[in-house]
């Protein structure tokens, strides 16, 4: 099992819940040539998104070699965590053709 931590630069409001909407992701230093577009929603619209159940839905910028992921990010010690399984996430040789192994990744970003 591969573990891929990546610290996240997003920056919600005042409050413990992430905002919801759409969010850029850059991950800096990730062998990777995507950038990413999270869709933040509540796990129960229309209620408001708290931090006990903040659903993401990962999408790739470009799509190609690349597949969307879900995750579910809680509140742990004042920081998001949130665990998943990407079917691609590791790129091996070369990155636009190469193989892609999965991973289990667990990002972690402050509230």
């Amino acid at each position: 099992m591969l573990v891929v931590a990546a610290a996240l630069g997003l920056a919600p409001s005042a409050s413990a819940a992430l905002l919801p909407g759409n969010w850029t992701l850059n991950i800096p230093d990730r062998r990777d040539f995507h950038t990413w577009i999270w869709a933040v929603t509540s796990c129960s619209p229309p209620a408001s998104i708290t931090p006990e159940c903040t659903r993401i839905s990962a999408n790739p910028q470009p799509i190609a070699k690349a597949y969307q992921w879900y995750g579910t990010a809680q509140v742990v010690n004042g920081q998001y965590t949130m665990t998943v399984d990407v079917p691609d996430g590791l790129r091996c040789g070369d990155i636009y053709y190469g193989p892609v192994i999965p991973t289990h990744d667990v990002y972690t970003w402050d509230v």
